[in-house]
């Protein structure tokens, strides 16, 4: 994230020192298991178009705090707290809920489950796929004469 410096002080000014780890890429299985055991997950960011690190998350019943653009504004709902794309204070107080009170982080991490549980499999998605396509097909058809 460009501004891991500024997060990192904030975090430190609010006595979160040495609670928050900023990881190094990582193969998927080692990631998701950090990402299982975390707190909270983190997705500090300007530009997203898919939400899909904030999706693993979820997928791991793990709440997230995430910037408040994009595709993350659907992606989050319940599971997690959006703030300011370019607002570190904010999210090191959003980190220090989430760390601080278990009845927040308590209820984002059975928002973020109960998410996992609503995703659909690989089949159900190329159903769906189908079924719009299909419904795309016959809607772009010149009228019969």
């Amino acid at each position: 994230i460009d501004d891991r410096a500024a997060l990192t002080r904030a975090a430190v000014r609010r006595g979160l020192a040495g609670r928050l780890i900023c990881l190094p890429a990582l193969p998927p299985d080692r990631l998701a298991t950090v990402i299982a055991g975390a707190r909270a997950a983190l997705r500090a960011c300007v530009s997203d178009a898919a939400g899909w690190s904030a999706i693993e998350a979820i997928a791991c019943g793990t709440p997230v705090i995430a910037s408040d653009i994009g595709a993350l504004q659907a992606v989050v709902g319940p599971a997690g707290v959006l703030v300011e794309a370019r607002n570190p204070a904010r999210r090191a107080r959003a980190l220090e809920a989430i760390w601080c009170d278990d009845g927040l982080h308590g209820q984002l991490r059975d928002a973020a489950v109960a998410g996992r549980a609503r995703q659909p499999s690989w089949s159900e998605v190329a159903a769906q796929t189908r079924t719009a396509y299909a419904a795309a097909s016959l809607a772009s058809r010149p009228p019969a004469l």
